[in-house]
C-alpha cells in the first residue's frame, strides 16, 4: 500500500486571487477546530473568507 499526499497550493500562494476577487479578510487554518496554518506542513488548508 502506497502512502502519498499532492498539494495544490502552498500556504498563502492563492491569498492575492482572493483578495482581488473582493475577499478583505482571510484567515488561514490548518485544522476545522482552527489551529493557525504555520507552515506547509500541515496537511489541509482551510480557508475563512469575508468582505
Amino acid at each position: 500500500m502506497m502512502d502519498f499526499q499532492t498539494r495544490l497550493y502552498e500556504l498563502d500562494e492563492i491569498n492575492s486571487y482572493l483578495y482581488d476577487i473582493g475577499f478583505t479578510k482571510l484567515s488561514v487554518y490548518s485544522s476545522y477546530e482552527k489551529a493557525i496554518a504555520e507552515n506547509n506542513q500541515t496537511e489541509i488548508f482551510l480557508y475563512e473568507c469575508s468582505f
